[in-house]
């Protein structure tokens, strides 16, 4: 998704930054996978966009 390891790189560790600020936000319900990967598709749609 992301063009360079770098910018993937970038993106994982923005990504597990916010994975546990919202932790206690997470509905234990639902799947942790689904959550975490749509944290990471903004993530990587955000570095795109403001490259």
């Amino acid at each position: 998704m992301l063009p360079s390891r770098e910018d993937a790189s970038e993106a994982l560790q923005e990504t597990i930054i916010v994975l546990w600020q919202k932790f206690g936000e997470f509905d234990p319900t639902r799947e942790f996978r689904a959550w975490a990967s749509g944290i990471a598709q903004h993530k990587a749609l955000a570095l795109l966009r403001d490259r």
